[in-house]
C-alpha cells in the first residue's frame, strides 16, 4: 500500500480547503458539483459513514494505462472514501491511485479502488473511490 505526503501548503486553511476551492474550477465544473449537491443529498444521508463537504480539485492514475491522469473535482470525503465528478467515464473496481490534498494542506497519494461511476448528465459522471487503507484527517481528527 502506498500512500506518500508532500510538504502542507503555507497559508492554506481548512476552510479554504472545503469552501472556497472551487473558485479557480471552470464554471461548468463548479455547476455541474452543484447540480449533483442538490441532486443526491437524501441519498448520502443513508451511508454507513457520513462523508463531509470537501471541494478540491485531484486527478486520478489508472493502474495499468498510459499514465495519464483523469482530473475530478470532489464533492464529499471520509476516511475510506471520496465522491466526485468527472468528465471521464470509470469503470468500478479499478484500482487507481488518487492525488488528493488533505485539509491540513498536505498532498497525499493513495491507493484505491472505483467503488462507483454513474453519468447524471452527459459527458459528466458521478463517482466515488475507495482508499485502500483509512486516511486520518479527512473527518476531523
Amino acid at each position: 500500500m502506498l500512500v506518500t505526503e508532500s510538504p502542507r501548503l503555507l497559508g492554506v486553511t481548512n476552510q479554504d480547503l472545503t469552501d472556497v476551492a472551487m473558485v479557480g474550477w471552470p464554471i461548468e465544473a463548479r455547476e455541474r458539483m452543484q447540480q449533483t449537491i442538490d441532486t443526491t443529498a437524501a441519498q448520502r444521508n443513508l451511508r454507513k459513514a457520513p462523508r463531509r463537504r470537501y471541494h478540491i480539485e485531484g486527478r486520478l492514475l489508472i493502474s495499468g494505462t498510459d499514465g495519464s491522469a483523469v482530473r475530478l473535482y470532489t464533492r464529499d470525503v471520509n476516511a475510506m472514501h471520496a465522491g466526485f465528478i468527472t468528465q471521464t467515464r470509470l469503470v468500478s473496481g479499478t484500482r487507481a491511485m488518487v492525488r488528493l490534498r488533505k485539509p491540513t494542506g498536505r498532498g497525499i497519494t493513495v491507493e484505491c479502488r472505483v467503488k462507483r461511476c454513474r453519468e447524471f448528465e452527459p459527458g459528466w459522471f458521478d463517482c466515488s473511490v475507495e482508499f485502500s487503507q483509512p486516511q486520518g484527517g479527512f473527518d476531523g481528527d
